[in-house]
């Protein structure tokens, strides 16, 4: 991995961490929204697969350490935090002939609406149902 990629993933990581920390520090869980999701779209968007570890790190440290979860539990979730964007990507990449300008067509925005947000409420619905059974 080149130095910039890692300097990168560096910086998606702490990124995600920080703005776990800014959520958890106004909503308890589960959050109404969490904004470390649209950070690992933006890295899915615009780093592809060399800005997955930076995601995964991120989620797993969140998860693990700043909202103590145990750490099978907090793996789990990073999965999902992790193959939500990743699947959104594919299959966004999959309808929009021109997925580096994404929001020039309306066939664009549409798809990026689809793919992103459906899959996320979907992992977020997983991710409770999963959190509830590993808490007791």
């Amino acid at each position: 991995m080149a130095a910039s990629a890692r300097k990168a993933n560096l910086v998606i990581a702490l990124g995600y961490i920080a703005l776990a920390l800014l959520v958890t520090s106004f909503f308890e869980l589960p959050a109404p929204l969490w904004p470390s999701t649209g950070l690992a779209v933006f890295a899915i968007l615009a780093g592809g697969w060399r800005w997955i570890p930076g995601i995964a790190i991120g989620s797993w440290v969140s998860n693990d350490f700043l909202l103590g979860w145990d750490t099978p539990g907090a793996l789990w979730v990073t999965l999902g935090n992790v193959l939500g964007p990743v699947i959104g990507m594919s299959l966004f990449r999959l309808v929009v002939s021109d997925w580096r300008r994404p929001f020039d067509t309306a066939t664009g925005v549409g798809a990026f609406s689809v793919s992103y947000t459906h899959l996320r409420a979907h992992e977020t619905v997983l991710d409770l149902v999963c959190r509830l059974l590993l808490e007791k």
